[in-house]
């Protein structure tokens, strides 16, 4: 985890809150109840006269099948279920003899309000995150990170027809995915993001994403919300890259420098006189020789661009190296642990259902990392990835306001807050 410098980590913090508990944080006892209490706020959307399921205990089980990476089809869902029927049995999700079938659990998804899942655990993951970063002194006035960047759906996609590609905003200062939205193709990002940044406070906020997005729209938008952009130039810039690396190839202008986190940066500051290719907000531009590849075979480091309507070399290093999160995090972990690559739901609203489920569950096991002090997310995935109650009784009762503050005011009675001098 990243050290707490010029951009929040909130998991950080929370780290910090927890190893510095004057009685070690333990587990209550090992239940379901605090997932399904929390899924019994989602609307449900069936018809009360015809339902055999209660809808939080059906999401309950898909949650635990996805905790688990088991979550791959509606039919192997009932299946799995049918031959597990005792474990779910015994946590009071279903009563023996009666297992959900596919078409139920495609019901579900064909129809559940995304959103309304996603809500049911944002504001709680939100406010236990900024409770803890409010306890942390050095945490104060840092800035925020949002990330934006696409990920196809693989299994989507059966049939011939194209897989989906479903568009995250993701906060790696929080370890949150807002929205997840399904698209039919890698150019309608552009667009989406560009509409759904509006709605979002971007004060103390550095909005990344990869070099689609560096459109003059969205960096026009992103200024009018008083936020900052960060966003690597490449080819579909193509006057704008040339620009950039020419003013560093004659070195025009006072330029600086500095190592982090295995890359080489150099910041070259913009007059506010200069034009340049009329950028919104242009404020710097960064060059950047990346070295994370330096013991593979392949390894041939070559310099890459960005744009920023930031200054700072610090906090530009740290934007620039944050933005890889949302691919080498959020993304991979959905990949490789919760096997969402291997989900053959076709249906859109299914498929943001399914994303929305995997981004809760992330979060989860990122909030679990910090609450145990591991030193990897290879740790927290080969603790929990077979136990998913375990998982659920360690960090769902810490998203109780009643349970959240009984910790706090017994911890910090007499003593100064995380980070502040004595």
């Amino acid at each position: 985890m990243a050290e707490l410098t010029e951009v929040l980590d909130s998991l950080k913090c929370a780290a910090l809150f927890f190893q510095n508990l004057d009685t070690p944080y333990t587990v209550g006892k090992r239940e379901i109840h605090p997932l399904v209490h929390i899924l019994s706020g989602v609307r449900n959307f069936r018809n009360p006269g015809k339902t055999v399921y209660r809808l939080e205990n059906l999401l309950a089980i898909c949650f635990v099948l996805a905790m688990k990476g088991e979550l791959h089809s509606f039919h192997y869902a009932a299946t799995y279920v049918r031959i597990k029927e005792d474990e779910f049995v015994a946590l009071g999700l279903i009563e023996k003899g009666k297992v959900p079938s596919h078409d139920t659990f495609r019901r579900i998804f064909g129809h559940l309000d995304a959103n309304a899942l996603r809500d049911a655990f944002l504001e709680r993951i939100r406010e236990f995150l900024q409770r803890l970063t409010g306890l942390n002194h050095a945490s104060r006035g840092r800035r925020k990170i949002l990330s934006g960047d696409g990920k196809t759906f693989n299994g989507s996609g059966k049939g011939g027809a194209r897989n989906l590609n479903v568009f995250n905003i993701y906060s790696p200062s929080e370890a949150v995915c807002l929205p997840s939205v399904p698209l039919t193709d890698k150019d309608s990002e552009i667009k989406e993001f560009q509409r759904m940044l509006p709605k979002y406070n971007l004060r103390n906020t550095i909005v990344t994403a990869d070099a689609l997005h560096c459109q003059r729209e969205t960096s026009r938008i992103i200024c009018g919300k008083k936020g900052g952009y960060v966003f690597k130039v490449k080819a579909n810039q193509e006057e704008l890259l040339a620009e950039i690396a020419s003013r560093f190839e004659r070195k025009s202008g006072t330029c600086s420098s500095m190592s982090y986190n295995e890359c080489d940066y150099e910041f070259l500051p913009l007059d506010k006189q200069y034009i340049g290719c009329g950028w919104p907000g242009q404020k710097t531009y960064v060059k950047m020789i990346s070295h994370k590849r330096k013991h593979q075979k392949d390894y041939s480091p070559l310099p890459q661009y960005f744009i920023a309507s930031e200054s700072g070399d610090r906090l530009l290093a740290e934007a620039i190296d944050n933005r890889w999160q949302i691919e080498d995090g959020l993304h991979l972990f959905k990949d490789q642990t919760l096997g969402e690559d291997k989900c053959t739901f076709m249906d859109a609203n299914a498929v943001k259902v399914m994303a929305t489920m995997n981004n809760i569950v992330y979060s989860i096991y990122r909030i679990a990392s910090a609450v145990l002090g591991d030193k990897s997310m290879t740790e927290t995935k080969i603790r929990f990835k077979d136990d998913p109650i375990a998982l659920i009784s360690t960090v769902l009762p810490l998203l109780q306001k009643k349970n959240l503050s009984a910790l706090i005011r017994a911890n910090m009675r007499g003593r100064k807050p995380v980070g502040q001098p004595a």
